[in-house]
């Protein structure tokens, strides 16, 4: 069911363990539910190791192959307006997910959309 998403990185102030948790990241097949990846990671952000004067960005990853994409414009506000930067990366071609992620980031210099997932590791969303 697609309310399983999953936080694959807690917050982590060493670049090569969040290095090392993106490059192990992997498709697992079945439907995708960016809104729950979002509220999930508010809830991240909101818990006690966070650091209050450091700037809270999320980055929503995803395959695009969701069930339900009705909460996600909600979800998305409700962090932009707590004040969480959004990044949606989107691999494969799944141009209707695509384009609502699209929608959601916070500025449109925050969505990339790469072909695969090994596209990850070669450092060009950055």
């Amino acid at each position: 069911h697609g309310s399983d998403a999953r936080l694959t990185q807690p917050l982590t102030f060493s670049l090569a363990t969040f290095d090392n948790s993106l490059n192990a990241t992997v498709a697992r097949g079945g439907a995708s539910c960016p809104s729950c990846a979002i509220t999930l990671g508010r809830q991240e952000l909101a818990a006690a190791r966070g650091r209050a004067l450091a700037p809270a960005v999320l980055v929503l990853l995803t395959d695009g192959s969701t069930v339900s994409q009705d909460q996600l414009p909600i979800q998305a506000a409700a962090a932009r307006a707590s004040g969480i930067a959004l990044i949606g990366i989107v691999v494969g071609d799944f141009s209707g997910v695509r384009g609502a992620i699209s929608e959601i980031v916070s500025s449109s210099d925050d969505f990339f959309a790469i072909a695969e997932w090994s596209d990850l590791n070669r450092g060009t969303l950055v």
